[in-house]
This record gives structure tokens, C-alpha cells and sequence, in this order.
């Protein structure tokens, strides 16, 4: 992380090399750069925290792709890389708690209108085994173990694909069912 603090600030006090005439070659630093298995695991199983901000997205190259990646950009003239890695890493925990409590909301809304829930819980098991599963073997060095997390992981991934669609099934369902008949009851 040193080294690191080191190549950012020397990028901040010395000016940009000049670009000379002629054809170049442009050189980006995320060309070679592979995510660990426990920022996979932890970007598909949390997959929608993990697309407003990846794992370690506030690392020295900022090559996980995440949506919130230009502002994690500019963060990096504002901040140290300490500061910046706990502020980061905090907002994404906010991001995997409010998801969650977001299904748990759902679910518990599903259970107050008296409607079947085993179908919207089913991905949801899906995703928490997936989860668990795969952290408890990705930060761990043998390979075997790694390739079981990605599989795990990938699960994961396919079930907030599924629960997704199911929302969005849902929601469209009601939007027909209100342009229908606009004055039906709502249910708070």
C-alpha cells in the first residue's frame, strides 16, 4: 500500500510527459490486471453493490469496473489511499446491508399481503449458501478451493439474475395491472 501512496503522489507533483509526433502506442495499466478470487467471489455474490462499487476499487489502477468508477477517480486527488480503501470499503458494506434490507423488505411485504414467498425465497437461499460457501474457500491460496469459489460464486451470480428478472416480472406485472384500472388499492 506504500509503494502504491508513493506512484499516486508522485503522479499529482510531476507534470504529464509530452506527447511527441508520430504514431503511439497507448499504454493502459488495466491491460494486465486480474482480480483476486476474493474480489470476484465478493463482486458476484453482492452483485449489486458490487456494480455501484467493486471490491478494492480504490486500489492504485482502478481497473474493477464499477458504475461509480469516475467518481473513484477523482477521489483519488482528494484522499490518501488508506483513507480513500476504508471510506471505499465502508461504502460498499452500506451497499451489501441496504440490499439486503431491501429483500428482507420485500419478503416481509410478500408475507403481509398473504402471498406466496417460496419462490422469491429459493434465490435467495441460493445466493446466502453461494455466498458463504465461496468466502470460506476464496481467501485461501490452494487452487481446487479457488476454482470451488468461482463455481460458487458463479451460482451466486445466476441467482440474482433470476431474482432480478423476477422483479422486473413483477414490476411490469403491476404496471399493466395500474394502467388497467388506476384507481385498484394499493397496498402499503
Amino acid at each position: 500500500m506504500q509503494r502504491l501512496q508513493i506512484e499516486e503522489d508522485f503522479e499529482k507533483t510531476n507534470p504529464e510527459p509530452v506527447i511527441h509526433a508520430g504514431p503511439q502506442v497507448e499504454w493502459s495499466p488495466c491491460y494486465e490486471y486480474r482480480p483476486s478470487i476474493a474480489d470476484e467471489v465478493i463482486a458476484l455474490v453482492e452483485f449489486p453493490a458490487g456494480m455501484l462499487i467493486a471490491p478494492h476499487g480504490s486500489s492504485g489502477n482502478f481497473c474493477n469496473p464499477a458504475i461509480l468508477r469516475p467518481i473513484l477517480l477523482k477521489l483519488r486527488n482528494w484522499m490518501r489511499l488508506k483513507t480513500r480503501v476504508v471510506i471505499l470499503d465502508c461504502v460498499l458494506v452500506l451497499g451489501i446491508v441496504g440490499q439486503w434490507w431491501l429483500i428482507g423488505l420485500w419478503l416481509d411485504h410478500l408475507r403481509e399481503w398473504h402471498r406466496s414467498s417460496k419462490h422469491w425465497v429459493i434465490p435467495v437461499a441460493a445466493i446466502t449458501i453461494s455466498g458463504i460457501s465461496g468466502a470460506a474457500v476464496a481467501f485461501g491460496n490452494w487452487r481446487p478451493l479457488q476454482i470451488g469459489a468461482a463455481i460458487l460464486s458463479l451460482i451466486a451470480f445466476l441467482a440474482w439474475v433470476i431474482l432480478l428478472l423476477m422483479f422486473a416480472v413483477t414490476a411490469a406485472r403491476w404496471a399493466i395491472q395500474f394502467r388497467r384500472n388506476p384507481r385498484a388499492p394499493t397496498y402499503n
